[in-house]
Parts: C-alpha cells; sequence; structure tokens
C-alpha cells in the first residue's frame, strides 16, 4: 500500500546506519525514473564520492563497473520504490560480491517481486495504531500531539476513517488546520468507501481554487524532481501565481520540497493527480489534457490524432531511438503548453506546430542544425537543448520576448550565439562545455537582466566582447576550463573589471599566465567568491580592494610566490598544492573562518596563525613536509593534518594540545546571548601513536568506563582516540566514527557522530574530540528527544564510553577526560575517571590491614607496602571525611569486580592533610571496598598534582 511509510522507515534506517559502511547510496522514486544509466552512475558516485570520475558507456557495461568497483566494499544500498525486477538486476547484479556485512533494502508495493528477487528477510509496515494516528493528526491539525478539547469527537471520526495511513493524516490534517468548520470534510469522508484512500485524499484536492490545482497537476504530471525555481519561471510564464500556489500546496502537504529545493510529491498523491486527469477521457488520450505515460504518448502521436485539449506532452528516452514521428501530430494541439522530446526525432514542417502558449520546450539530443525558422517559440520562457547538434540557434533571427533561460550546453557543434538583442529578458544563459564555440555575440553586454553566464570548459572561445563588461545585472561569471582564453580576459579595457554588480567569478583552469589577472580586478566591489586554482600565474594583483569578498580560491597555483594582500572581510581562503615554502600576512585576516592548506611543502605554520580570533576549521592534510603545530587560535573547532608525515617523525604533533585550549570558552553573540561565554566543540585529526600526556591512564581498545561524582556540575567532555586502517589498508575517503555514552546505572545511552578524517599513507592517526555541554547527542532511535551532556551525566552513576567506526578502522587506544564547571586550569588533569582496572588486581588487603587501621595515631594510615591500591588514593579532606556516612549508604552493594578511580586536584593545606588519616579508622575488610567506593565516589584531593595517582 502508498502512503504508509516504507519510504519515511527506509530513510530513517538508512540515516541511522550509513555511516558504519564503507560506501552508502539511496536511490529514491525508482518507479518514476526509466534511465537506468543515470542509476547506476548515481549508485556509483555516491559510494565512490566520485562525483566526475564515473565513465559508463551504457547499461551492460555499468552492470560490470558496478561489480569491479564495489567488489569487497561492505556497503548500504537502499532501492525505494522499485517496481521492476530489472532495475534490481541491472543495479545489484553483482551483491553477493559486495563485502561482508553489506546490506541492501528494497521498498516496494508488490510483495509477490520480493519473491521473485529472493530476499532473505521481508518486513510488511503495518498502518499505525490509534493512539500514534491520534498524535500524528493533531501534530497536522493542531501543532500539537493531541487535540483540543472542542475538537475531540471530530478528530477520532477522522482518524478513523484515515485508517492508520500516515499519508491521509498528514494531508487531512494539514487540510483542517485551516478550516474553523470541519463537518462537511468529515461528512464527505463519511460518504467515500473505507478501502478507497485516494477519494480520501481527493478532499484536499477539492479544496483548491483553480489556480492551485492547475499547478498541483502539472507538478505531478511532468515537475516531480525538478527545482523549485525553475519550475516556478515556467508556471509563472503559463499566467499562473507559482508564488502563491507552492506556498499553499506545501502548507496543506501536497508538495514538499526538500534540501536541494526540489520539488517531492508522495506517489499516492501523484497518482491521485494523475488519475483526475486520466478519468475524464480514460478511452481517448488525445482528449486528455496532460499526456505523461510513454505509452499513451506514442499512440497520440503514432495516429497524428492529438487534439486542443493537451496542454502538456512529455517523451522522456534516456538515449536516442529509432522512432520518428511527424510534425503533423501536433497540428491541433494549439493549447501546448508544456513540451519535453528528448532525444526524440521529428520529420515533417514545423509549421504544424500550431501553438503560441509554449512555455517551456526542453528537447535534449536535438537533431538539427538550426532551430527552424517556422517553429513558433514567441512565448516560450526556457529553451533547454542540451546535447543538441545544433551549429547555429537559429538561421534568422527570431524575437522571444519572455525567454528566461537558454541552455545550450554538450552543444559541440555549436560555434556562435544568438544575437541577444531579441532576447531582452534574458536572465541565465547556459553554454557549459560548446567545445566548439568561438564567438560570444557582442550584443550579450546590452542584457539588462541577465544575472547568471556559464562558459565553462568551452576550450574553443579565446575571447571575450568587450561589451561585457557594459552588463548592469551580470551577478555569477564562470569561465573555468576555457583553456585558450589565455590573456582574452585581460583585454583593455578587462571585460569583467567594470563588472560592479558581480558577486562570484570563476577563472580556474584558464591556463592564464603571469599579469594574466586584470590589474583593476580590485574594481569588482560587489565581489564575493573569486576562484583562480589551477592557473600559471606567478602573482596576483592587489586584492585589497575587494571589501565584499568572502571566498578565495588558489588551488593548484604551483608558481604562485606570495599573496598580496588581502581584504580584511575575508572569511574562507582555499590554498592546496602551493610552492610556497613559508607563509605570511596571514595574520591580517581577522575575520577568517575556513583555511585550507592541504598538499602544501611548508615545514612549519607561522606563529602568529594564533592571532586568526576568528578561524573555526584548519586544513592541513597531506602536507608531508610540516613538522610541528604551532599554538592555535582559540575559536577553532576542526583541526584536519591528516597525512602530515613528518610530525610524526618529529613528534612534535601535540605541543599545542593542552586541556585548557580544547575547554577554551567563545563569546557567543547571537541574539539574546550578549557576549556570554560558551564553550566550543572541537575535533583534531593528526597522525600519532600515544595519547597527549594529559590525559591520565589511556586504555587499550576502544571503551574506558567511569562513574561521575556528585554535586559537579558538568562543562563537557574530552575524548580522544588512536585508531587506524584495518590491516594496514590505505583508504581515499572520509568515515563516520561515534562516540557512544552508555549510562550503566539508568540503562540510557546516546550518541555523539562526527566525520573522521582518513589515515592516507601511514598506519596511525589520533581523533581528539572536545564536547562541550551545550552540544546536541544522538538519543536512542525509539526517543525523540535531542540530550546535551550537562543533563546526560549523573552524579554517582556508572558510565561507559565507546568509541565506534566503520569495520575499515580499528581503535587502539582511547582515553576520556570528564571537565567540571568551576575547574581552575591547574586542575584539569585531574577530572580523569577511568575504572577498567580489575579490582582483584588493584585491592590486597590483609587481616592485619585492619588491625593497623585501628593502632595508636602514629600509626593510622593505610600501609603502602600491603595495600596496592595506595597510589590511586589521594589524601582526603575534612570535607569528604564528615560526607563519608551519607557515601557509604549511596553504595549499600558496590562492585566488587572494579576499582573506580577518581582524582580532583583540589590543594589542600597542612591541617586538612593532618586530619585525613582519621578516615580509615573503621576501615576494616568487610567494609573496605564500599568505603572505598563512597570516597573515590566524592573526588579526593591531591596536594602535589604530579604525585602517584
Amino acid at each position: 500500500m502508498g502512503g504508509i511509510g516504507k519510504t519515511t522507515i527506509a530513510k530513517a534506517v538508512y540515516n541511522c546506519i550509513y555511516e558504519e559502511f564503507e560506501g552508502s547510496s539511496f536511490l529514491e522514486a525508482l518507479e518514476q525514473q526509466n534511465d537506468l544509466l543515470k542509476l547506476q552512475k548515481q549508485l556509483l558516485s555516491e559510494i565512490l564520492k566520485e562525483k566526475d570520475l564515473i565513465k559508463i558507456g551504457n547499461v551492460d557495461r555499468g552492470i560490470n563497473v558496478i561489480k569491479e568497483r564495489l567488489c569487497k566494499k561492505r556497503v548500504l544500498v537502499v532501492l525505494d520504490g522499485v517496481n521492476e525486477s530489472c532495475q534490481v538486476d541491472k543495479l545489484i547484479r553483482g551483491c553477493r560480491g559486495f563485502g561482508n556485512g553489506s546490506r541492501i533494502i528494497i521498498t516496494t508495493r508488490d510483495e509477490s517481486f520480493l519473491n521473485r528477487v529472493k530476499v532473505d528477510e521481508k518486513y510488511m509496515v503495518q498502518t499505525l495504531s490509534p493512539e500514534d494516528s491520534m498524535n500524528l493528526f493533531s501534530l497536522h491539525a493542531f501543532k500539537q500531539d493531541h487535540p483540543k478539547e472542542d475538537y475531540e469527537d471530530l478528530s477520532k471520526e477522522v482518524v478513523r476513517y484515515a485508517g492508520g495511513l500516515p499519508l491521509a493524516l498528514e494531508v487531512l490534517g494539514s487540510l483542517l488546520s485551516h478550516k474553523r468548520e470541519w463537518h462537511n470534510v468529515v461528512d464527505q469522508l463519511k460518504r467515500i468507501p473505507q478501502a478507497s484512500i485516494q477519494e480520501k485524499l481527493k478532499i484536499s484536492f477539492d479544496a483548491l481554487d483553480d489556480n492551485e490545482k492547475f499547478i498541483f497537476l502539472d507538478i505531478a504530471c511532468f515537475f516531480i524532481g525538478m527545482d523549485r525555481n525553475y519550475v516556478s519561471k515556467i508556471l509563472h510564464g503559463c499566467d499562473f501565481f507559482p508564488e502563491i500556489g507552492l506556498s499553499i500546496l506545501t502548507r496543506l502537504s501536497l508538495v514538499s520540497i526538500n534540501y536541494k529545493n526540489q520539488l517531492r510529491m508522495h506517489d499516492l498523491l501523484r497518482d491521485m493527480g494523475r488519475e483526475i486527469v486520466r478519468e475524464k477521457y480514460p478511452d481517448s488520450p488525445e482528449k486528455r489534457s496532460r499526456l505523461w505515460d510513454p505509452d499513451d504518448v506514442r499512440v497520440v502521436l503514432t495516429r497524428q490524432n492529438g487534439t486542443a485539449e493537451i496542454e502538456g506532452l512529455v517523451v522522456n528516452f534516456p538515449q536516442p531511438k529509432d522512432s520518428q514521428w511527424s510534425t503533423k501530430a501536433f497540428a491541433d494541439m494549439s493549447k501546448l503548453r508544456l513540451l519535453q522530446l528528448n532525444y526524440v526525432q521529428l520529420r515533417g514542417d514545423f509549421r504544424h506546430f500550431s501553438t503560441n502558449e509554449l512555455s517551456w520546450l526542453c528537447w535534449h539530443g536535438f537533431p538539427y542544425k538550426s532551430i527552424p525558422t517556422s517553429f513558433h517559440l514567441e512565448n516560450l520562457v526556457i529553451l533547454d537543448m542540451q546535447y543538441s547538434t545544433i551549429r547555429k540557434v537559429w538561421k534568422e533571427a527570431k524575437f522571444l520576448k519572455k525567454l528566461e533561460i537558454l541552455n545550450l550546453s554538450h552543444s559541440h557543434c555549436l560555434k556562435k550565439t544568438p544575437d541577444f538583442l531579441e532576447l531582452p529578458n534574458l536572465e541565465k544563459l547556459i553554454l557549459e562545455d560548446c567545445t566548439s564555440l568561438v564567438q560570444i555575440h557582442h550584443s550579450i553586454g546590452h542584457l539588462e537582466k541577465l544575472v547568471f553566464l556559464n562558459l565553462r570548459d568551452c576550450t574553443s572561445l579565446m575571447n571575450l566582447p568587450s561589451s561585457l563588461e557594459e552588463s548592469k545585472s551580470l551577478r555569477q561569471l564562470i569561465i573555468s576550463g576555457c583553456s585558450k582564453l589565455g590573456c582574452g580576459i585581460t583585454t583593455s579595457p578587462a571585460p569583467v573589471s567594470g563588472l560592479h554588480l558581480l558577486r562570484r567569478l570563476c577563472l580556474s583552469y584558464c591556463n592564464t599566465l603571469e599579469s594574466a589577472i586584470p590589474a583593476d580586478i580590485g574594481r569588482l566591489q560587489s565581489l564575493q567568491e573569486l576562484d583562480l586554482s589551477s592557473n600559471a600565474f606567478c602573482s596576483l594583483p592587489d586584492l585589497n580592494h575587494l571589501s565584499e569578498l568572502k571566498l578565495l580560491v588558489l588551488d593548484d597555483c604551483n608558481k604562485l610566490q606570495s599573496l598580496p594582500e588581502l581584504p580584511l572581510n575575508l572569511k574562507a581562503l582555499h590554498a592546496d598544492s602551493w610552492s610556497l615554502k613559508t607563509l605570511t600576512n596571514l595574520e591580517t585576516l581577522s575575520s577568517l573562518k575556513e583555511l585550507r592548506l592541504c598538499w602544501n611543502r611548508f615545514s612549519s605554520l607561522p606563529v602568529s596563525i594564533n592571532r586568526l580570533s576568528q578561524l573555526q576549521e584548519l586544513w592541513l592534510s597531506n602536507s608531508k613536509k610540516l613538522q610541528s603545530i604551532p599554538e592555535l587560535p582559540p575559536r577553532l573547532e576542526n583541526l584536519c593534518a591528516d597525512g602530515c608525515t613528518s610530525m610524526m617523525r618529529y613528534n612534535n604533533n601535540l605541543e599545542f594540545l593542552t586541556p585548557e585550549w580544547m575547554d577554551r570558552p567563545h563569546a557567543d553573540h547571537r541574539a539574546g546571548h550578549g557576549d556570554m561565554e560558551l564553550p566550543r566543540p572541537c575535533n583534531i585529526f593528526l597522525p600519532g601513536r600515544e595519547i597527549p600526556s594529559w590525559f591520565s591512564y589511556p586504555k587499550k581498545g576502544r571503551s574506558a568506563t567511569f562513574t561521575v561524582p556528585f554535586d559537579r556540575k558538568i562543562r563537557g567532555l574530552n575524548v580522544c582516540a588512536v585508531y587506524a586502517t584495518a590491516n594496514g589498508n590505505t583508504l581515499d575517503f572520509d568515515y563516520a566514527a561515534f562516540i557512544s555514552i552508555n549510562d550503566k546505572t539508568a540503562q540510557r545511552s546516546w550518541t555523539y557522530r562526527q566525520r573522521v578524517m582518513l589515515p592516507a599513507n601511514y598506519r596511525r592517526h589520533i581523533w581528539l574530540c572536545h564536547i562541550p555541554h551545550n552540544s546536541d547527542w544522538m538519543p536512542p532511535i525509539h526517543s525523540k528527544s535531542r540530550v546535551q551532556p550537562s543533563t546526560c551525566f549523573r552524579g554517582g552513576n556508572r558510565y561507559k564510553v565507546l568509541v565506534s567506526t566503520s569495520n575499515s578502522f580499528v581503535v587502539l587506544k582511547c582515553a576520556v577526560q570528564l571537565v567540571f564547571e568551576g575547574n581552575s586550569n591547574a586542575d584539569r588533569r585531574g577530572l580523569l575517571l577511568i575504572d577498567d582496572v580489575p579490582w582483584a588486581e588493584k585491592i590486597r588487603a590483609h587481616d592485619d590491614v585492619d588491625a593497623r587501621c585501628r593502632g595508636s595515631p602514629s600509626d593510622r594510615g593505610v600501609p603502602t607496602n600491603n595495600v596496592k591500591w595506595a597510589p590511586y588514593i589521594g589524601p582526603i579532606t575534612i570535607r569528604q571525611r564528615v560526607a563519608l556516612p551519607s557515601m557509604l549508604l549511596m553504595h549499600p552493594d558496590p562492585p566488587y569486580d572494579d576499582l573506580i578511580e577518581a582524582i580532583d586536584h583540589e590543594q589542600a593545606n597542612n591541617q586538612s592533610k593532618k586530619q585525613t588519616s582519621h578516615c580509615f579508622e573503621f576501615i576494616t575488610e568487610s567494609n573496605c571496598a564500599r568505603v572505598l567506593l563512597g570516597i573515590i565516589t566524592r573526588c579526593c584531593d591531591h596536594t602535589d598534582p604530579t604525585s602517584p595517582r
């Protein structure tokens, strides 16, 4: 059944466990996708994290590539919405060759399909219970988990008719949340058969006005998965009101927008919308308003019997097909607004296209040398002809006053652009990978609304028109990969230096030489992002006047000798793979938050780097000559120095690490906080073999246990782990690691999740993590709330810390340190609370110990020659002596298998030292363990922080 939550559950499971695998992929809504080659590439790209390197010529080759590349890898794959056996066969035929522990999850509406593909386990998703149904409905109807008092009875009726189906509960709740009168809706539900879920959902559709209905049906039939802004332009060109319509559809849960700004719609809602279109003429597809089904489209185009009722038609072949249709098939489609003909070949005169209302034309693989003059495109808003064979866009100028987006990317035969004076409202021009393009019409500078120009990888382009600097609106200019452009951007006057509103400029891989960057680039006072990577210049002009610049990318500029003076407001500097051996002028970048210096040759960082008071991320990966790291800035949250192999030889990599630095506060200037000091999270990744010395008693393996003292407020938690790739393997991409906290006393657990940078050319690595009390911890799966360390640690409770990684790693050592409120810097050494030492190994008390403890005052104390736990227990203060009786009551049955070590470096005066010996006057062999547990749970006193504990 659709709408029962199969995809939601699959996503929840995927999000919980995907980081425990070497690679993972979630292929969503397969029933809506017929491009298996694209899915194969997505599967490999997501698992291998090689976005641009997956080259597959055909589906059969893709099957073999998947087998080869994923062989022996422990992977997680979710195939969502499978409805054909060939999808499983083409995507995971070689799954038996995946690594041990791999998991493949398939969701489908057809149980018999699972029997055909011989799955190992099946799980039938059940409808929600009445209680859970009421909670979900109330969340959407009342924004709380229970109904309002006056609506309880009506809510129960709606929930009953929804039949426990999550989608129906969500849609109906959203609908009723904006209605005062519910009785009409409830009466409609009563008239609908209990099994007809689509009819129940249709109540929400019927409540829409005409504008919203048109938008809903267009999305259901054509635009699921497309960018919201892209679709809004199309709908606006059809004289709809997409901003209002999409807002209402989203509010009613009929449409959703994901994190990629893509339009999403549940399968049931999609099917309902398409059924609304189909049911008007179930046996006559030529009379329907929208055609999306390939079989229906084939029938109409073959019979050439299209009618004026057709407003939208989509043919989306993944690659060229041999079948051809005549243009006469479109002769009577006078109301056609939306047309997609990907990889379709038409024969005949384009005069037969009688429509003047076409707003969107998407024709990938357009098979002609130019767009026919007779093709009516006067009202076109978007023209998308990627992968076409066009040489000249059109032979005669066409005035397209409404055209906003022109995309001719990957048209390898295109040599010239059209005259842009005929396209006065053009906003986006995309010509990426037009490898034969040699000329851009000079009229481009007169496009008053052009905001985006992409010329990436136009490898034959040698010059930009000088008129470009006259553009009054251009915000983004991408000319990366234009290898012949070279000095073409430095003609006088420079065509880019006059773009005063430009915010993003990409000049990477342009083969620019010495002085090729325009000297007056500083005139671009609105520029926020500048990418100059992979060029051959030796110096840069003054960039100090780019006052709005936030990101500067200088990766692979191997001939660059020095940095110019940079703007003070710069937020991020990327400078990987430089030839520089020293760094200068960095301390002036007072606003810098991110600094990338990977694959560099310098042996040290300037001491002045600690003056970068706003720096939060520092990347030094694979800088193999780097020998040491100086004191770091106070707000740094992430330091990645993986692959810095010289740091291991010189053994200087941890000098800057102190508990004081890990627990450093920062000023929080958010609204309502003023200048309140809050701790910052911190993650450091370094090559190394040893835990820092200020972590006492590092443990072998990946776990440590401790007991939290009473009456102490937790400020945060420090965790350190030494880990390595399993079997000494070298890996190429990052994984996740988890810090799990298990409260053994209260039987609760939490998880802190963090990406871990992998070792590159060495075996051992250090992860040092500080988690402040205001960090969010992941709760158990069944819990809905997140917790913080300050609330999950309770005095007297015993905890186990577990550092978990994927199977590609092994944790060799770990150490834990609790950080308390109110501790001075000198006290931090004593916050370690490790208790993995067996009790029997530390306690060897004999009968004479008890007697000697009861002797004269001069004999009172613990005989260190007989009691082996003496080095672990320091003198006990008067305050703790008084509290002993209550402490004993809290541990009536102490664990005898472990010694809990707790040390607190409070300075004790001489008087307290003299009186602490009385604490032991009633210790006997029978209650020795109980007394010790009570004492150490309170935290003991050390006068000498360096003495044995």
